[in-house]
């Protein structure tokens, strides 16, 4: 193939490229992304009080043009991300694929939790179960079904130095994601429940509340 048609447009790339529209629609859709996200926060907040200090870190909403070659935007809120100590529950759009929430947890509070979480977790959760810590699509290699785990599985993801779980959710249910993502969050936080300290921090792992 020589160099001067290697430049040339199939049909569909001429077409969108010659179609503005098209960069106004995805630009409405992130922008309503991102006003989702932010309109979910008092949500996320209230499901996960007494199971992180919330005032730790400020929610925080980034999106970016290339994950795998699409567009996103992501929440972290509740997070903490320490050198080695990550605690962080993420609400992702992925162009094209998904909307998510996972719990990531790293280092002190993955070896806090874990095991309480591998005992108890069930469908509709995803468990990581690749070596990648950010990864987030859930094609197999990455995540796989909490039902498929295996007791094996479980002892080899305990051994990891990370800990994710994840619900994943359709775009075509888009306009119902303000009822349907706080329930997610409301699901994550309760397999954190038996671990919750009484006080609402976590004192075990070295978190203190504020006064």
């Amino acid at each position: 193939m020589s160099e001067e048609t290697k430049l040339m447009l199939s049909g569909d790339e001429l077409t969108l490229a010659c179609n503005a529209d098209m960069i106004l629609t995805k630009r409405a859709v992130i922008e309503k992304t991102c006003k989702l996200f932010s309109d979910l926060i008092p949500a996320a907040q209230e499901a996960f009080t007494g199971h992180e200090v919330l005032s730790a870190a400020a929610p925080k909403i980034s999106k970016g043009e290339n994950y795998r070659g699409f567009p996103y935007v992501i929440m972290d809120h509740p997070a903490l991300f320490e050198k080695e100590n990550v605690f962080a529950v993420r609400t992702m759009f992925w162009w094209g694929h998904f909307i998510s929430v996972t719990l990531h947890l790293s280092g002190k509070y993955k070896m806090h939790f874990a095991e309480h979480i591998l005992a108890n977790i069930s469908d509709p959760f995803f468990i990581v179960n690749g070596e990648k810590q950010w990864e987030h699509h859930f094609e197999e290699g990455n995540y796989c079904p909490a039902s498929s785990l295996t007791e094996k599985d479980k002892q080899r993801i305990s051994e990891k130095s990370f800990l994710k779980m994840a619900l994943k959710y359709d775009l075509k249910d888009w306009n119902n994601m303000v009822n349907i993502l706080p329930e997610g969050y409301k699901q994550t936080a309760q397999l954190l429940s038996a671990n919750k300290n009484p006080d609402g921090a976590l004192a075990a792992v070295g978190v203190n509340p504020e006064p």
